[in-house]
């Protein structure tokens, strides 16, 4: 059964699923001139007899990459994904874009059918990237880790103490409240 065609190479699609619901969120082409900004977040579900038509998540003129989807408790689903920042970004330089790259999410409610607005779970100026998302937990709430690393770097130097170093974060989605929990350490250097 084919779903998408004449997929953007690169679309790192997820999938999670809900008794017979499934989402599936995958990244697209948006067809930007811009040749550092030109991703978006598609989505589909399947309600448990058709898959919906695939649309844009949001669109918007970010750069946007490497998309997680799970179902909380409540049955909405949770999208996290790395972001550019800057709306115009335009430089060439690896660290630069770095130092750019925030996680975002956006939540999928039941009732509505609808993406609520995508907001920066992270707002700094160093590299927060490689978001994993699971859940529901026995309460309902989703976990979410990703890796920092404040030099910018794609891979941390091992050096202990310096802020070459990865360290990887943690936040609790709560299903009742619809909120995040402060971001924390799970593993420092």
């Amino acid at each position: 059964l084919t779903l998408v065609e004449n997929a953007f190479p690169d679309s790192q699609p997820v999938l999670d699923a809900r008794g017979q619901e499934l989402m599936l969120l995958y990244v697209t082409d948006n067809g930007s001139p811009n040749e550092l900004q030109y991703t978006d977040i598609r989505w589909t579900r399947w309600d448990g007899a058709n898959w919906s038509t695939p649309v844009t998540l949001h669109t918007n003129t970010q750069a946007e990459f490497a998309p997680q989807v799970a179902y909380d408790g409540n049955g909405d689903a949770i999208a996290v994904w790395e972001r550019v920042a800057d709306l115009n970004f335009n430089q060439t330089n690896l660290t630069a874009m770095a130092a750019q790259m925030e996680i975002a999410w956006s939540r999928w409610d039941r009732a509505s059918g609808a993406w609520t607005e995508p907001t920066a779970l992270t707002a700094n100026n160093y590299l927060d990237h490689a978001p994993l998302l699971c859940g529901p937990m026995a309460n309902g709430d989703l976990l979410l880790t990703w890796t920092k690393n404040e030099a910018n770097l794609l891979m941390g130097t091992n050096a202990p103490g310096m802020p070459e170093n990865d360290e990887v974060l943690w936040s609790c989605w709560d299903a009742t409240a619809k909120t995040w929990s402060a971001p924390q350490t799970l593993v420092a250097d």
